[in-house]
């Protein structure tokens, strides 16, 4: 069992009954967008609308996985999606470990960094702050205004 250490953007998450680490570095980061085909604007934009795919959220876990050190497969690591409650369970890490992505690992709004909120469901989490969804929102929000409508998301 590996802890993650919050200041280098790691996010603990609960796989196969064994608490592992995921870590948002460039490896990490390039290999989600090689393997899904999806820019992680897009992969975040659907994580914490609760609309990623099961199959890319396995890929997103793996890598962060094997960037914190573990050999796992993409297959092994969609099976451990199902059997810990489907992917429902994972999204808010999975967003957090996207957003920190696109962040440098950090926070945008500094209220995640804590043990205050570990495990809380993300729509709680966005009905009481905006947290890292406003921040996200507001971001989409530029992007539409700078491209005079909703970036294309190939």
């Amino acid at each position: 069992m590996m802890t993650a250490n919050a200041h280098r953007g790691e996010i603990p998450v609960t796989l196969d009954g064994v608490q592992r680490v995921l870590r948002p570095d460039f490896t990490a980061l390039s290999r989600i967008e090689t393997d899904t085909g999806k820019t992680l604007q897009h992969l975040t934009a659907h994580a914490v609308a609760c609309a990623l795919g099961v199959s890319d959220m396995a890929v997103i876990l793996r890598c962060g996985l094997v960037a914190a050190g573990e050999d796992v497969s993409t297959q092994t690591v969609g099976q451990w999606i199902i059997d810990g409650g489907g992917a429902v369970e994972f999204y808010q890490p999975v967003g957090k470990f996207l957003v920190y992505g696109l962040t440098g690992g950090r926070d945008p709004d500094g209220e995640d960094q804590g043990e205050d909120d570990a495990g809380e469901p993300m729509p709680g989490r966005a009905t009481r702050s905006g947290g890292w969804r406003g921040w996200l929102a507001g971001a989409w929000d530029g992007l539409k205004r700078a491209f005079g409508g909703p970036p294309r998301m190939n």
